[in-house]
């Protein structure tokens, strides 16, 4: 994945365009690794929204917890 630096700007340009991709998808369409989208990213300053995250629910996570001490 030896890329020059205006095929590294191109990439970092669709990055930035395609907020709506994870960092994997976008390797994963231009067939690159997902350490080199990220390298290229952080290279470019290329700041996204940050997606959302799963959060724990601590009443479920206790609830499977006592049906499986039953």
């Amino acid at each position: 994945e030896n890329m020059n630096k205006n095929e590294r700007s191109m990439v970092a340009s669709y990055i930035a365009k395609h907020t709506e991709l994870t960092h994997h998808q976008i390797a994963n369409t231009l067939k690159l690794g997902y350490s080199t989208i990220t390298r290229i990213a952080m290279e470019f300053a290329v700041k996204r929204e940050v997606g959302k995250r799963v959060q724990l629910n601590y009443e479920l996570l206790d609830q499977d917890i006592k049906l499986e001490q039953e």
